[in-house]
């Protein structure tokens, strides 16, 4: 019985053994697996934690990156300015404008959603591009080509009668709309329309094409005819008796 249980008692003793070690590997295939697994979860973090930390870096030099790619443009000879908003009324005409006459890039980055470091990045660029094109071509080259370029859009895109509601929504309103002759006699070329209408109301319409030609109709039927080119600068005021209207 003992001989009969020896080789009995070795046999299991063997599959113990085997069943162990079939454990222990699939415990070391675990933890090789826990261990891969632990490895791409580090290198899934490290990669996300870089992306966050370039985009943080390339938002922190927003305003250095503007500032070096103006005076990289500048160096080449290219005048650009940047722009960003909702852009008004004649930026078409504003940047051929500025192109055809001046050879300066207008460039729309972005619209009506803009973050902070695209507005450092285009404030820092203008803040070395504008000077460097107003000493190049004059002090006023931009105010000059934004009035030309918005005259040319309101005479080819509005009503002549929408006009002056147009460049005047809120100005004058208050002032007597009989068109007072002596404050529009005290009108001198040199002067803003600006400050003409916020003295002495509304011109009644503007009959302008390659100028501003603003009409006030005076109580005594005649007419005050304000021509400008542009609203920062009247160039002519004629004052027309009643019956030189009427004629």
């Amino acid at each position: 019985m003992i001989q009969g249980n020896g080789p009995h008692c070795d046999l299991t003793i063997s599959a113990n053994h085997d069943i162990g070690f079939v454990l222990l590997m699939g415990l070391v295939r675990m933890m090789e697996k826990s261990h891969k697994s632990h490895l791409r979860m580090l290198a899934t973090i490290a990669i996300v934690g870089g992306l966050v930390l370039l985009v943080w870096i390339w938002d922190a030099t927003a305003a250095v990156r503007g500032t070096l790619e103006a005076r990289f443009d500048l160096a080449r000879g290219h005048y650009a300015i940047l722009a960003y908003g909702l852009p008004p009324g004649g930026r078409d005409e504003y940047t051929r404008l500025l192109k055809e006459r001046y050879g300066i890039e207008r460039r729309q980055i972005a619209l009506c959603i803009v973050d902070s470091s695209t507005m450092a990045y285009a404030d820092s660029y203008n803040h070395i591009s504008v000077p460097a094109a107003q000493s190049r071509f004059g002090q006023d080259v931009f105010e000059n080509s934004w009035q030309d370029a918005q005259r040319i859009w309101l005479h080819q895109r509005f009503p002549r009668e929408r006009i002056v509601s147009y460049l005047f929504p809120e100005l004058g309103k208050k002032t007597d709309t009989q068109h007072d002759p002596i404050c529009l006699r005290s009108v001198k070329p040199g002067q803003t329309m600006k400050e003409v209408v916020e003295r002495c109301g509304h011109p009644d319409e503007d009959r302008g094409s390659d100028k501003y030609r603003f009409v006030y109709r005076i109580p005594d039927g005649g007419l005050v005819t304000i021509t400008a080119r542009s609203l920062m600068n009247i160039e002519q005021v004629i004052y027309e008796s009643r019956l030189h209207a009427e004629n």
